[in-house]
């Protein structure tokens, strides 16, 4: 796999789990981040980041669109 390739598997991963956070979908997220650390696509610190997403929105509604939280994921 060409190093550009990583690269936008791992966009598409965290895309993908930034979608499920937003859609309110929050377990099923975390599980996403899991998944995708498992199989080695996303950084450690990106399933840390998603997860942290994902406890601060359990405790406060989520008042984030689509593109800011990617821009901070």
């Amino acid at each position: 796999m060409t190093p550009l390739a990583k690269i936008q598997l791992r966009y598409d991963a965290r895309y993908e789990i930034a979608m499920l956070i937003e859609q309110g979908r929050l377990p099923e997220a975390v599980a996403c981040a899991n998944h995708k650390l498992k199989q080695g696509i996303i950084k450690p610190h990106d399933a840390k980041f998603a997860r942290d997403i994902v406890s601060s929105a359990m405790r406060a509604p989520l008042a984030h669109t689509p593109r800011t939280l990617l821009h901070i994921f």
